[in-house]
Order: C-alpha cells, then sequence, then structure tokens
C-alpha cells in the first residue's frame, strides 16, 4: 500500500489520463517535437518545418501506443510564443 503526503490527483487531457496512484493508470508515452535541433525544423526562427516528417514521427508514436496499449501525447515545443502559433 502506498502512503502519500499529498493527495494523488488524476488529470484527463484530452481523454488521456494521467497522474494519480502509481498502477492505477498506464504509463503514458510522451514524445516531445519541435525541440532545438529536431530534425523537423528547416528555420528556427521562422518556425517553418517539414510537415510530412512531421506528421511521420507522430504516426511512428501512435503505432507504438497501440503495440503497447499504452496512451500516447505530444510534448510541443518552441523557440518563441511567434513559432508556437
Amino acid at each position: 500500500m502506498w502512503n502519500f503526503k499529498a493527495e494523488q490527483k488524476t488529470y484527463d487531457i484530452g481523454g488521456v489520463k494521467i497522474g494519480g496512484i502509481p498502477g492505477k493508470n498506464p504509463t503514458v508515452l510522451i514524445g516531445t517535437i519541435f525541440h532545438s535541433g529536431h530534425k523537423v525544423i528547416k528555420n528556427e526562427k521562422t518556425g517553418d518545418f517539414d510537415k510530412e516528417l512531421a506528421e511521420d514521427e507522430i504516426k511512428v508514436q501512435e503505432e507504438y501506443s497501440d503495440k503497447t496499449g499504452n496512451p500516447c501525447m505530444l510534448d510541443v515545443v518552441g523557440g518563441s510564443p511567434d513559432i508556437m502559433k
């Protein structure tokens, strides 16, 4: 039995449950995209990227999610607020 000082909370993000008591929810696969040096980025200043390659990488993550039964989500990173748009 687990003993915690703080209440363990579960959050639902887009239908994916994270947090809570360890073992209650499956581990979530979280892939980072558009980080500095990521091969899909063509120009870090403008935010121009290779859409096809980005889609391919997202599909690979979804395939691993399907194979393992673990849900997945993306950690989207951007170098500036303008690029995030």
